[in-house]
């Protein structure tokens, strides 16, 4: 009942279409991408993908000088929503993404080539924070933080 809070039931991508989201019973590890492991069960259940500069004016158009921050969580799929943000981009001040080390999902991007697509976008390293470790301590995924480096004025 919040009236500042829209919620949206669709996923974002770099194109307006349909596609289908893997869900397995562990479903905060849900994807469009397939996961490595194949002896996951999971549910493939259709998803309408937007691009979030499709959206973008429908959702800000209500607030007097947005400042916005992008998190992705996608379990691999950030850099494709980034690209589907190419439109708006300049308007974005921050992000988050999820850089897999070791991919968990088929096809996700290595997280150096994450990193130089937000950097030739126009965004700087900001922090890393660890989210998973393998048993030995190695790193799975780091969350990265970054910020314009030219702000809006």
């Amino acid at each position: 009942h919040d009236a500042n809070w829209t919620g949206y039931q669709i996923a974002l991508g770099s194109e307006n279409k349909m596609m289908k989201i893997n869900i397995p019973k562990l479903t905060v590890m849900s994807s469009i991408l397939s996961s490595v492991n194949d002896k996951l069960d999971s549910e493939l259940q259709d998803v309408e993908v937007k691009r979030l500069d499709s959206l973008f004016h429908q959702i800000t158009q209500k607030i007097q000088s947005p400042r916005v921050f992008l998190k992705m969580d996608t379990q691999g799929y950030d850099l494709e929503v980034f690209r589907g943000a190419e439109g708006c981009i300049g308007q974005i001040d921050g992000l988050q993404s999820e850089l897999s080390i070791k991919p968990s999902y088929k096809n996700m991007p290595h997280y150096l080539e994450a990193l130089e697509v937000y950097e030739r976008s126009g965004f700087e390293l900001y922090n890393l924070s660890v989210v998973d470790r393998l048993s030995n301590g190695g790193l799975i995924e780091l969350n990265c933080f970054m910020k314009r480096t030219v702000l809006k004025k």
